[in-house]
């Protein structure tokens, strides 16, 4: 610092006070009130205005010796910490705050790793549940008998169960309830304790060649082939009449039920006037063709239900025609019950002119499929 100071001039002095140059600077005692007071370096060891105001105070350094106190809220201490009452506000804080003190509980995770669910704990602590993870596609829940629970609160309670060493995956209720399933809002099957109920809609087998398994059923005494319904079907079909030359019908129609490989048929024929040819009665157009497996005459035929003369004018030769489907036929013939010939048209009372003949008959054969 300079040996000596040069003071030029002080304006607007009042007050009562002592202004008193030294070699180390300018000493000011005393209540005084100055407009401007400018320190390019130096210290204000004491500087109180009690009744008057610094207007404007311009330093490069000030160095407080204990301590400096703005407002009634911030003190500035000699070592260079700040102390701060009531709400502290500004643009931005600097530093880690790891020397805060009285701060609030803070929140602390234990056990966390990659993809894991915090849970909740007590107070402020939380966990990362190992054995339950979400990876942005698939939740999982790892443990010896992990399930998911749905709990009304009144100990109406579903759960979803993954499979273990003591229990099937399953979804199961814990009280006495059906369980319902169902799509768009709508509960279409429910389970039972013991029963599985369709309430709305069918039961579609999806893949050929599978059904309803009978298995658990007592078997009889017979050879065991198949205990599998696989298939069940019901329909129409439009029958018609060869071995005539020409013909015209009222009526022809047919109907078909179709149980696992077995189908029955019933077919009515009112016929207006026919010509017969030679060839064998054939009623062609069945839904299906007969098996080519076996003897096809232990499982196909059939019998005549009602005809008013239509083989014959005599009334008991027309009974004695037989009903014959062959292996491989998607069609019936008819045979002489006694001789077991074929039955052409033209032998046929309605081949030799007789007008609205009916034939009605029943027959069943076994399919391939």
């Amino acid at each position: 610092m300079a040996s000596e100071i040069r003071v030029d001039k002080i304006t607007s002095l009042s007050g009562v006070g002592t202004i008193t140059p030294s070699p180390t600077g300018i000493d000011i005692s005393g209540i005084t009130t100055v407009a401007t007071l400018k320190a390019t370096t130096g210290i204000v060891t004491t500087l109180t205005a009690t009744t008057g105001i610094v207007t404007t105070l311009t330093t490069n350094t000030l160095t407080a010796n204990s301590t400096a106190k703005v407002g009634s809220g911030v003190t500035l201490s000699p070592d260079g910490d700040i102390f701060a009452t009531g709400v502290c506000t500004a643009t931005t804080f600097s530093g880690s705050g790891a020397s805060l003190t009285n701060l609030p509980s803070q929140v602390t995770i234990s056990n966390n790793g990659d993809d894991r669910i915090i849970t909740g704990g007590s107070g402020t602590n939380l966990n990362g549940e190992g054995n339950f993870t979400f990876d942005g596609t698939t939740v999982k829940i790892l443990n010896t008998v992990p399930k998911i629970e749905l709990n009304d609160g009144s100990s109406r309670i579903l759960q979803v169960r993954g499979g273990s060493s003591s229990h099937n995956p399953s979804i199961v209720t814990q009280y006495a309830s059906e369980l319902y399933l169902g799509a768009n809002n709508t509960e279409s099957v429910n389970i039972g304790t013991e029963h599985l109920t369709i309430t709305n809609g069918d039961l579609v087998i999806g893949t050929s060649g599978h059904g309803i398994d009978f298995s658990a059923t007592a078997n009889s005494g017979g050879v065991k082939e198949n205990e599998l319904l696989d298939d069940y079907e019901e329909g129409s079909f439009t029958p018609a009449l060869s071995g005539y030359s020409s013909i015209s019908y009222h009526r022809q129609e047919g109907f078909y039920t179709k149980i696992g490989r077995m189908v029955f048929i019933h077919v009515y024929l009112y016929v207006y006037q026919a010509t017969g040819d030679g060839n064998t009665v054939t009623v062609t157009g069945l839904p299906f063709t007969s098996t080519t497996e076996g003897n096809s005459r232990i499982v196909n035929g059939g019998s005549i239900v009602y005809q008013n003369g239509f083989f014959s004018s005599t009334f008991n030769d027309n009974g004695i025609r037989n009903v014959y489907i062959g292996t491989g036929h998607n069609y019936v013939q008819f045979h002489n019950n006694i001789s077991g010939a074929s039955v052409a048209g033209n032998s046929t009372y309605l081949g030799q002119g007789a007008n609205n003949r009916y034939l009605n008959f029943v027959a069943q054969f076994k399919t391939d499929t």
